[in-house]
């Protein structure tokens, strides 16, 4: 058999070096060694944001307004935020009109990421 020096799969068929394993590729200067391929740099990734190389493979990850989907490479926007133009961007509940403040006497003030509800001009809240 022999000592093999390649540094991955030995598999000396037809070739006078070995193979790499998925994620990796035989390096130009020496063909017994492997190389990692950079998925993030080399744009061969399917990552939605954010995506960092790890050895002979890659991970997708998010920005801080959103959570990566299960399918491990889309994200979704936190509750108060929506997706606008690949973004997550809060939405304006009070514009939207999906705020719950009701009656003549409240308005919608829209805050970061939710809302609340306060009283019109010229009228106090009641308590009790």
């Amino acid at each position: 058999m022999g000592t093999h020096q390649c540094s991955q799969i030995c598999t000396y068929s037809n070739r006078t070096t070995g193979d790499c394993y998925p994620g990796f590729e035989v390096d130009t200067q020496n063909p017994n060694l492997c190389d990692d391929i950079d998925e993030c740099s080399d744009k061969i990734h399917d990552c939605e944001q954010i995506c960092t190389n790890t050895p002979g493979r890659f991970k997708c990850s998010c920005s801080s307004l959103s959570t990566l989907n299960t399918n491990g490479t889309s994200c979704d926007c936190i509750h108060g935020y929506k997706k606008y133009k690949g973004e997550c961007v809060d939405i304006n509940e009070c514009l939207e009109g999906v705020d719950n403040c009701t009656g003549q006497y409240q308005v919608c003030v829209n805050t970061v990421g939710s809302f609340f509800c306060s009283c019109a001009n010229g009228c106090e809240e009641a308590n009790g």
